[in-house]
């Protein structure tokens, strides 16, 4: 099996651009849900009237041997103010980043309050783009650990664990138009995509002189995208992804790889909230209250099953049963099951950690929506991943290894 695995592609080979993800040493002072809230405490952090020692003790931000708190404010200071000393615009640095699986914040964006602020990646995650993110060690066996971004991303999307922090894989690059910095790029964009990669699948499934046919860069991430959401080939090869890359088998049928492909287009496009099928929900959020976070608890609905019309994927579970999501002691969703529940995106918790990042806070309609379509995405995961584990073996009928090219 090992000689079979490592004749396959590692993803660094196959996305040759990429790296870790964003290290701010300082989520709570440039991260927040909310980007007004973000905008007024930078503003706060800017204002000559308030002392370092103030600002210090307010935001927790420590001294240290790379970073001074009173040069940077005296540095940002000089960047906002504008020739005319007007309202700093820090707008202009305010982007919305993914921070872990279906959660978006906004992160004020600038090197001095940044520790690893990867531009060199982040650059072209600024413009029209999707990646791929995944790591390259794993604490323990069991390998989930892979989801998606159209956003810049923090390190921490797919693992809170050190060990297991997530490199971005974006899918095109964009080249600069001068060295002036962040946002100075042509249209023209590049795919990141080893063009072997072209060559290879190009070759083996019999495309060149076929009008239309040869295999795009959409096509190709999305196969892999659904690949890496294969349960049996997370299973079969869990020894091999714990300790590096994931590397990806390539299919040389030419129909199997667009099937799979087009899982994996359906599979992102759940995971970045675009899909249609995700205003088909079956939870609830009806018991009126104050909507504060207080304590997140999961609690069964022992023998009693979903008893109203819910999607074929759970009416076809005889024994499966809903249970309540509580924020508090009277608010709760509705129709959340076990699975639902427990289901992990790498070392996440998905639908618990999303709600303990808002503890302490109260959560808006917008929020409380977001919440519900986050269950039907991860049920319409397991689905797709059902669909996937159907069609994978018959990638493995008709491999392409790397001696082919």
């Amino acid at each position: 099996m090992k000689k079979i695995y490592k004749n396959y592609f590692n993803i660094s080979y196959i996305f040759p651009v990429n790296s870790f993800g964003i290290e701010t040493s300082r989520d709570k002072f440039v991260i927040d849900i909310e980007k007004e809230v973000l905008k007024n405490r930078i503003t706060t952090f800017l204002e000559k009237k308030i002392s370092d020692e103030k600002i210090s003790e307010t935001f927790n931000l420590k001294d240290k041997p790379n970073w001074k708190l009173k040069k940077v404010r005296k540095i940002l200071r000089n960047e906002y103010a504008g020739a005319h000393n007007s309202v700093p615009d820090i707008k202009r640095s305010m982007h919305k980043i993914l921070y872990r699986p279906f959660d978006i914040q906004w992160i004020f964006y600038n090197d001095s309050v940044i520790e690893r602020p990867c531009k060199a990646i982040m650059n072209h995650m600024i413009e029209e783009n999707i990646a791929l993110l995944t790591c390259k060690q794993q604490n323990k066996f069991g390998f989930s650990h892979v989801f998606v971004s159209d956003n810049i991303s923090e390190s921490h999307v797919v693992s809170t664990k050190i060990k297991e922090i997530n490199h971005i894989f974006p899918l095109y690059f964009y080249r600069a138009k001068d060295n002036k910095g962040l946002f100075y790029f042509i249209d023209r964009k590049v795919p990141n995509i080893n063009p072997r990669i072209f060559e290879l699948l190009n070759v083996n499934m019999k495309l060149y002189g076929e009008v239309n046919s040869a295999c795009t860069p959409e096509q190709i991430f999305y196969y892999i995208y659904a690949v890496l959401h294969s349960i049996i080939y997370r299973k079969k090869y869990a020894n091999f992804l714990k300790n590096e890359f994931p590397c990806i088998p390539f299919t040389s049928n030419h129909a199997v790889f667009i099937k799979m492909g087009k899982l994996g287009q359906k599979l992102a496009d759940i995971h970045l909230m675009k899909s249609n099928q995700l205003n088909k929900t079956f939870s609830r959020f009806e018991v009126p209250g104050n909507n504060a976070v207080k304590k997140v608890e999961y609690i069964p609905d022992v023998g009693v099953q979903n008893v109203e019309p819910l999607p074929e994927i759970t009416r076809n579970k005889k024994t499966q049963l809903s249970g309540k999501v509580f924020i508090n002691k009277t608010q709760y969703f509705s129709n959340i099951d076990k699975d639902t529940w427990n289901f992990q995106i790498g070392d996440h918790k998905t639908m618990h950690i999303w709600l303990k990042n808002r503890k302490g806070r109260t959560l808006t309609s917008e929020q409380i929506q977001h919440y519900i379509k986050i269950a039907q995405a991860l049920k319409l995961t397991i689905n797709c991943q059902n669909k996937i584990d159907k069609l994978y073996p018959k990638i493995e009928k008709d491999l392409i290894i790397q001696k082919d090219i």
